[in-house]
């Protein structure tokens, strides 16, 4: 199976400039942040707009805080990429010239390029679009704003659908490692089912901090998207690993791709495992705390997948049957990193401020 590359091969913006000096390419951690937020802007968006099309009682009751999650997300994810840019005061050239239509110099269009400048925009414009629409329900004649909030949702669903396998798409156009994404052909289905389970797990633990009132059927109906989608992560995982080890046994490259992939990817698959158990007993007892706590080891699961696929790959040599040593000064990424969560928590609360989370009360067990 194989994918399509940029015309010429994709060199990532730090390539060049660490290339030479450390051997490998390395995207520092803060990317690996930036896509968990992705996936729980993307999550949270997606749910929102199912919420619209089809009537689930639990995210007609949790709307609020889908909205406020997904749009907080979303306005403060591309200060991650931002931090690793090597000019970071050119950053506006990528929203005011982005390369997204193919010229005679410039061949191809730029996957960064075509995200920044037009799928943020249009990810933001969209879920403000669907929460004004729902908070002005009662000032619209029905027929007109079910009309709107159907269009809404669709095109919600599909950009969100797009940020949500963005990882892939952008792994997917490196040429020097495309053999090796080969051997994990659904990653882009894997990140989708990924950005579903941490933004239903992310409600989870706002719903418990902002003390929603839910019944315990609400609750079952919530724990049944971890439930399956963990579940259904973890199936796919260990098909690919165990096609690795049966396409690759007794190769050089072979071992070189075990060696990259573990022991993280062996703790994405328990860490999925523990999620369907933990949703599990969520629906069984009809317990938000359980589905909070579930939502808490999604948030660590998809940051560790994400390290996984953003980090330790990137060790890979371009050969494919080596693995280069990694430099990165990782003090400074660490504190970018709590830096860009501490500002999306901060958008949250804002947000939560100017409009408050109706329905609050002591939970139902």
């Amino acid at each position: 199976m194989s994918y399509p590359t940029y015309p010429g091969g994709y060199i990532y913006p730090n390539e060049l400039v660490q290339g030479a000096e450390y051997g490998s390419v390395v995207w520092v951690p803060i990317i690996a942040v930036y896509m968990t937020l992705i996936a729980i802007a993307s999550g949270s968006a997606m749910l929102l707009a199912i919420r619209t099309v089809i009537d689930i009682r639990v995210l007609k009751k949790l709307t609020p805080l889908l909205f406020i999650a997904s749009l907080s997300a979303s306005l403060v994810m591309l200060l991650g990429p931002l931090a690793d840019l090597r000019r970071p005061d050119h950053f506006y050239k990528l929203l005011a010239t982005p390369h997204i239509i193919p010229t005679a110099e410039n061949p191809g269009v730029s996957p960064i390029a075509l995200m920044a400048a037009v799928m943020w925009p249009l990810l933001l414009v969209l879920i403000v679009a669907l929460g004004v629409l729902n908070n002005a329900v009662p000032r619209i004649k029905i027929h007109v704003s079910r009309w709107l909030a159907v269009s809404l949702s669709i095109a919600l669903l599909a950009v969100s659908a797009v940020w949500a396998t963005y990882h892939s798409l952008l792994l997917y156009t490196s040429v020097a490692r495309a053999t090796f994404y080969n051997y994990l052909p659904l990653i882009p289905a894997e990140q989708l089912i990924q950005a579903l389970v941490i933004a239903s797990g992310v409600i989870a633990i706002l719903a418990v901090a902002h003390r929603v009132e839910l019944a315990g059927e609400e609750i079952r109906t919530l724990a049944l998207i971890p439930l399956a989608g963990a579940g259904l992560y973890a199936f796919f995982r260990v098909s690919e690993t165990f096609r690795i080890y049966i396409y690759t046994s007794g190769s050089e490259i072979g071992s070189t791709l075990i060696s990259a992939l573990e022991p993280l990817n062996t703790l994405a698959i328990v860490l999925a495992i523990v999620i369907a158990v933990l949703s599990y007993i969520s629906y069984r007892s009809g317990s938000i705390k359980t589905a909070a706590v579930s939502g808490l080891v999604s948030i660590a699961w998809v940051l560790g997948d994400r390290w996984l696929l953003t980090i330790n790959i990137q060790s890979i040599s371009r050969t494919g049957i080596a693995i280069l040593p990694q430099a990165m000064a990782s003090w400074i990424w660490v504190a970018e990193s709590i830096a860009l969560v501490l500002f999306f928590l901060f958008v949250y609360l804002l947000l939560t401020y100017i409009s408050p989370i109706p329905g609050r009360g002591v939970s139902h067990e």
